[in-house]
């Protein structure tokens, strides 16, 4: 291939008098201080993240509190492994327990706001409200009669939800005016 020779005759294409100086414009220009609307549409997007996320924690055991309350049997039930987490909370805690169908094992269900109280070690014998449907929902009957209502998870996310929502408000606001000229 030959090297590209400039010529003096050339005009851009669009120019009327021939100087070549008519841009034409590709796009409609943006305000230099305009907040881009990728920002407001991931401050949106991180808002319903977090929203989903408190509705996932806040119906978790929420259903199997319901379902417990409404078909639920309680039965004395006795620890065989009680699992705790780094901070000694006991997280998972599998119960074993008999009825007229036999003997059935699940692990005990933690809601969301709460946590399973102490002392449950292998061997105790606990009070708990099972599914006769599906007996391996298990959760405490303290915790069935009175489920607690908030976790810091809750409270965090519902928090970052409406920070979240209210900066993406704030940006799409603020967009508008610099754009309107204000």
């Amino acid at each position: 291939m030959g090297r590209k020779v400039k010529r003096d005759d050339w005009t851009r294409p669009g120019a009327s008098d021939g100087t070549g100086s008519q841009e034409v414009p590709l796009r409609a220009r943006v305000a230099a201080g305009a907040p881009k609307r990728g920002l407001i549409a991931v401050l949106l997007v991180f808002s319903v993240l977090c929203f989903g996320m408190f509705f996932a924690f806040r119906s978790d055991c929420g259903s199997t509190v319901d379902a417990l309350r409404d078909h639920g049997t309680q039965k004395v039930a006795f620890v065989e492994k009680a699992g705790t987490n780094k901070y000694g909370q006991h997280t998972d805690v599998q119960v074993s327990f008999e009825d007229a169908a036999g003997t059935h094992h699940g692990n005990l269900c933690v809601p969301s706001g709460g946590s399973l109280p102490k002392g449950l070690a292998k061997g105790s014998a606990v009070a708990v409200v099972y599914d006769s449907r599906k007996p391996s929902r298990v959760m405490l009957a303290s915790q069935v009669a009175h489920p607690p209502g908030w976790s810091v998870a809750m409270v965090v996310t519902l928090a970052g939800g409406v920070l979240f929502l209210g900066l993406g408000a704030a940006v799409a606001l603020r967009r508008r005016q610099v754009l309107r000229g204000g």
